[in-house]
C-alpha cells in the first residue's frame, strides 16, 4: 500500500477474498504512475500477486 501511496493512487475499496491471506485492493491512479508497477509488484510480493489495469476516466492532470 505504500507504493500505491506514492503512485498518487486513491485507495477506493479493500476486500478481503475467501482465504485469508488474499486481498484486492481497488484504486484509481494515474496511468503514468503504473508505468513498471507489474515489475514492482511482483518483487514486493515475491510473484504471488497480480494486478488488473481498467481505464476509469478522464482528468486534468496536476503538474508535479
Amino acid at each position: 500500500m505504500d507504493d500505491l501511496a506514492r503512485r498518487h493512487s486513491q485507495i477506493i475499496d479493500v476486500r478481503q477474498g475467501s482465504q485469508d491471506s488474499m486481498s484486492t485492493v481497488i484504486t484509481r491512479t494515474p496511468l503514468s504512475e503504473l508505468i513498471g508497477y507489474s515489475s514492482t509488484l511482483r518483487t514486493v510480493t515475491s510473484g504471488q500477486a497480480d494486478f488488473t489495469l481498467a481505464i476509469d476516466g478522464y482528468e486534468p492532470t496536476v503538474n508535479h
